[in-house]
């Protein structure tokens, strides 16, 4: 069964709102990837009564791509362990067989229509102490070893000395946040086909 992402987007958000989700999708400025087949929804969901994530993920099929449905007002404190213990748990299905990515979903405001950005690019690491690594906080700046950098520059040098890339994440950062730093570095691991390696930060810079 095949399904067109550019197509459905918009209508399985519609659907999910009829159910009281109200998901507000992430912005980026730019994106590679408008459609993918084969897939299943997974929507995580702010609650903004209690301030915290709601999963819906009735619909996940181990077999499939999976996208990504997260509300931009959610922290990367509760999303990246969800994320990392729902692909532990595809890893180890019965029913999992070939390739399957995942992406986040968000809307394209160059292009005007939504757009998929590949988190599979992503290693999730244990929290241990990493020297060197980039730590991207919720006040918008970004450091390696308490010096103020350019993101884009840092990784692409890195990556052109073939050095492990460590991103530490402040885990105040919002979603939002993260997917406009994420979305512009993607395409660079891309380019230089490698991972990105993320960890969460145990305490606010």
């Amino acid at each position: 069964m095949k399904h067109y992402f550019l197509v459905t987007l918009f209508i399985t958000l519609f659907f999910s709102s009829c159910q009281k989700t109200n998901i507000q999708l992430a912005k980026v400025g730019s994106s590679q990837l408008a459609e993918v087949d084969n897939y299943s929804s997974i929507y995580f969901n702010y609650d903004s009564v209690a301030h915290s994530l709601a999963v819906n993920d009735h619909n996940r099929i181990s077999n499939t791509h999976w996208l990504f449905h997260i509300d931009k007002r959610l922290t990367m404190k509760v999303l990246l362990p969800t994320w990392r213990a729902l692909l532990l748990k595809r890893s180890k299905s019965p029913h999992e067989e070939g390739a399957h990515e995942w992406y986040f979903t968000a809307f394209d405001t160059i292009k005007k229509k939504p757009a998929l950005i590949d988190g599979s690019r992503l290693t999730f690491l244990e929290t241990i102490h990493v020297k060197n690594a980039l730590f991207l906080s919720s006040t918008g700046k970004t450091y390696c070893n308490d010096t103020l950098i350019n993101t884009t520059a840092w990784f692409e040098n890195r990556f052109l000395q073939h050095e492990k890339t460590v991103i530490l994440i402040d885990p105040a950062l919002s979603f939002q946040q993260w997917i406009t730093h994420y979305s512009g570095l993607e395409l660079l691991a891309s380019k230089y086909k490698t991972t990105i390696n993320v960890q969460l930060k145990m305490q606010h810079k």
